[in-house]
């Protein structure tokens, strides 16, 4: 073999070396591309979570909204209708009784 044919022969190990490291940096621009994708909608996410959950959000103005509301003198109210037409019904069963 002369200088010339191994000097061919490492050229053409250099060129399938730099095909590999050529194909393997193609492979992670285009990781590096989905993970830019995937960072852009993720940050998408966290600013509508923090847009409903934040201080001027919908899920706080519920929860305010939601300890406003007067359930206890609502189900002391509904207690003592329940009451009163439960002594209606037993007037009225008693003047039928002894009418």
């Amino acid at each position: 073999m002369t200088d010339h044919d191994s000097l061919f022969a490492e050229l053409r190990s250099l060129n399938d070396r730099l095909s590999g490291i050529e194909r393997t940096l193609s492979i992670i621009a285009v990781q590096e591309e989905k993970i830019s994708s995937l960072k852009a909608q993720v940050d998408g996410v966290w600013r509508k979570y923090d847009a409903e959950f934040g201080p001027n959000g919908s899920v706080t103005a519920i929860k305010m909204y939601q300890a406003g509301c007067p359930a206890d003198s609502f189900k002391r109210n509904i207690a003592q209708i329940w009451g009163a037409i439960g002594l209606i019904v037993a007037l009225v069963g008693s003047i039928k009784i002894w009418g």
